[in-house]
């Protein structure tokens, strides 16, 4: 099954930000990250995952500019549901 577009754009900036020293040094956004690739990988709803990821970052205060980067890319893609 050929994976769309922004599956493959979000997966590689998870990766991105995954490998991150910054990223490594706080488990709990690492394994946020783990948790949102695997998501993918199990051809999960892209939308759903990607709103999750989206409100699961925002609780974090300090965030890798990798993090910043992935966030950004989340916002203009997915719009907050209510």
């Amino acid at each position: 099954m050929l994976k769309n577009m922004n599956v493959l754009a979000l997966t590689r900036a998870i990766d991105i930000a995954y490998s991150d020293a910054e990223v490594q040094a706080q488990p709990e956004l690492q394994a946020l990250l783990g948790r949102a690739a695997q998501k993918l990988d199990r051809v999960e709803d892209y939308h759903l995952v990607a709103q999750d990821l989206r409100q699961s970052l925002a609780a974090f205060n300090q965030r890798p500019q990798t993090v910043v980067d992935l966030y950004t890319l989340l916002v203009a893609d997915c719009p907050v549901i209510a």
